[in-house]
């Protein structure tokens, strides 16, 4: 198909905001049947070439008639939603018609994991009470391996976001866990190239560094002594040996002339670039595989370089479209499987009997009056919409009142307080959508309450919990989270 002048255009060359030229336009590329108005946006795909067509009813110029059209190019069809929620985004402030080029997607199909959820797990159990010490001091242990490994995985993934997420000849993959034939892989990036070549990467950090014996023995320094560790070179090469087999027998690996492309599965270990590492003599034992993070891509670009022109001229065949990487990737995602530990198990925890978090001053929840036994009287939960039901709080300020609960808890733990309104003052309740529940703060009259400076609702009288001004009444807003309105009280 041969493409107009408008199509041919840059992202910085503009043609006239004109209803003429837009539909020169729209007609040289064919889009212009089936417009609706109203902003309502036509998408057709037609091989490379992406049109989206509509009526901008929010254009100043047009009054609601000034017909935008968008051209992008698009690798596939996987793409065009994404074109589509570009323009339609740029329709109220864009009223100019031109060629958009669709930008190098990310070669980044799985991103890292900045917290895993292990921690607030482990949180959870750490804030259980009658807690042995041993225990406490188990969990606290666990939480500061899982903090420690999250954070060389961040470093590593920070090197190798930034020069592979734009590449157009690699794709990357974080926290890719594979089960296969009983086996476990847990590999924490996975970088792929045009050549098949499958770079696992297995990131490490120590503190206080670590050493390598001349066996290829590892140990890490802590407490005024070395520590045995796992092999971090054995352990890329078993999850090399999961990861083939798993191409392979599932058959994720493209054919050529009607023969399997086999993968070349390589590894890697990263390390924090400021841990110290002591190594052996190399004749005695080789770790160039142990790099450090901010060093990989220039020894894997060396390795490239250094290729020789048999090496290079062998790679050819295995030379694969972009598009193939790609799919091999999102194919392997479908194999991921998330790890799942059942900590209270792990650590002896028994589960404890459901009951209502500590009190704390966050959202303003529906004012409730003392409950009937029908179940009608029943509000409805402020963070999930489900019917409460009564309970009895066991602990705390509150001991032996009752509150509306979520029948969802610990999942939900939205909590309504039960109030019986004083003499001279109105009460309100405090709940959260994460289950806090406060004490109900006296209300003054909405006589001489103060306006929300940002939302306009009569304010309510709080008193501050923490902090420097603990104690004080302030104004505060009613909307509370969504609406952080305060008016200090002279």
């Amino acid at each position: 198909m041969e493409r107009s002048s408008a199509c041919r255009s840059s992202n910085t060359e503009r043609m006239p905001a004109s209803k003429t030229e837009a539909e020169r336009c729209s007609r040289l590329v064919s889009a212009t049947t089936g417009i609706r108005r109203a902003g309502s946006p036509v998408a057709r795909y037609s091989g490379r070439l992406f049109f989206i067509s509509w009526y901008c009813t929010s254009c100043p110029q047009g009054g609601g008639d000034c017909l935008t059209v968008y051209l992008a190019w698009v690798e596939d069809q996987g793409c065009v939603r994404a074109c589509m929620r570009s323009a339609w985004q740029g329709c109220a402030r864009v009223v100019t018609c031109g060629a958009i080029r669709h930008q190098e997607r990310t070669m980044i199909l799985k991103e890292k994991n900045h917290m895993p959820v292990a921690l607030n797990q482990l949180q959870d159990l750490l804030d259980s009470p009658g807690l042995a010490d041993g225990t406490r001091k188990a969990i606290q242990r666990e939480m500061y391996a899982i903090r420690r490994g999250a954070k060389g995985e961040r470093q590593c993934a920070f090197y190798l976001d930034g020069a592979i997420k734009d590449h157009p000849n690699r794709v990357l993959i974080h926290d890719l866990r594979i089960e296969h034939e009983g086996q476990v892989a847990q590999i924490d990036h996975l970088l792929i190239n045009r050549f098949m070549e499958f770079w696992i990467l297995e990131s490490k950090s120590y503190l206080n560094g670590f050493r390598i014996s001349p066996r290829g023995e590892f140990e890490y320094w802590s407490q005024n002594r070395y520590h045995a560790m796992p092999s971090p070179i054995e352990q890329a090469k078993r999850q090399a040996r999961i990861l083939e087999k798993l191409i392979l027998d599932e058959g994720l690996a493209p054919r050529r002339l009607g023969v399997v492309m086999k993968p070349t599965i390589k590894t890697a270990v990263l390390v924090d670039p400021k841990t110290r590492v002591i190594r052996p003599d190399p004749q005695l034992f080789d770790t160039d595989l142990v790099i450090k993070a901010d060093a990989f891509l220039s020894e894997y670009e060396k390795q490239n370089e250094q290729a020789s022109t048999v090496e290079i001229l062998g790679s050819l065949p295995r030379w694969v479209k972009k598009d193939t990487i790609v799919d091999i990737g999102r194919k392997l995602l479908a194999f991921h499987v998330p790890l799942e530990i059942d900590y209270r198990a792990k650590f002896g925890v028994a589960k404890q009997e459901e009951r209502p978090p500590e009190p704390s001053n966050d959202v303003v929840s529906t004012k409730v009056e003392a409950p009937a036994d029908t179940p009608e009287s029943a509000p409805l939960c402020p963070c999930c919409g489900k019917p409460m039901v009564l309970r009895t709080s066991k602990r705390g300020q509150n001991q032996g009142g009752q509150f509306w609960g979520c029948p969802g808890y610990p999942k939900c733990r939205g909590i309504v307080a039960i109030e019986v309104a004083a003499p001279t003052q109105e009460t309100v309740p405090i709940a959260t959508a994460q289950g806090g529940v406060a004490e109900p703060q006296p209300v003054e009259s909405a006589v001489g309450a103060p306006a929300c400076p940002k939302c306009g609702v009569t304010m309510v009288l709080r008193t501050s919990t923490r902090g420097s001004q603990k104690g004080s009444r302030f104004w505060g807003c009613p909307g509370f989270p969504k609406c952080r309105g305060v008016v200090a009280i002279q």
